[in-house]
């Protein structure tokens, strides 16, 4: 009578692990719906190209003109390091990343200087057209449109221009 029991016995907890693997399988398949359906749910695109292009202006302005005014110093040195001002003056790296068009200007002199990847700059007019690049928006470059900040060059009134252009990142 011993040995009937032990075999009942082992023939129960057969099946249940049997079962067992069953439950295992359809909790695998429930995880895989619901992070199937969840990946569908969370995909989405932010661009923050536009945002790190303001950001990068407004670093660029408070380093050339702390408090809103320039000094002729300021004025020479970039004029010298027209290639690298942003490198060289403000320790901003990155210049494979954006390009920048900075125009500083006084009623008695101006400097126009660039720096960067100038083959961004005709990517900004490719995007203007909604329709020709509605399949690849989401590579458009962050713009920040020509803004003029008012400045004082030693005494005299005058104005930044500055345009920034971020690239997307592949």
């Amino acid at each position: 009578m011993v040995k009937i029991n032990s075999l009942r016995g082992k023939k129960g907890a057969i099946g249940e692990s049997i079962m067992m693997i069953y439950r295992m399988l359809l909790v695998v398949i429930i995880a895989f719906f619901i992070l199937g359906i969840g990946a569908f749910v969370y995909d989405y695109y932010l661009n923050v190209r536009d945002a790190e292009a303001i950001l990068l202006a407004r670093d660029v302005v408070n380093c050339i003109a702390p408090r809103g005014e320039v000094s002729l110093e300021t004025m020479d040195f970039l004029e010298k390091n027209q290639n690298n001002f942003i490198e060289a003056y403000c320790n901003i790296s990155g210049a494979g990343k954006f390009y920048i068009n900075l125009n500083v200007g006084t009623k008695d002199r101006s400097l126009s200087l660039e720096e960067g990847e100038s083959n961004t700059a005709w990517t900004k007019g490719i995007f203007q057209d909604e329709k020709l690049t509605a399949g690849i928006r989401k590579y458009k470059p962050g713009i920040l449109e020509p803004s003029v900040f008012p400045i004082i060059v030693n005494g005299t009134e005058g104005k930044i221009t500055l345009e920034v252009v971020v690239n997307p990142e592949f």
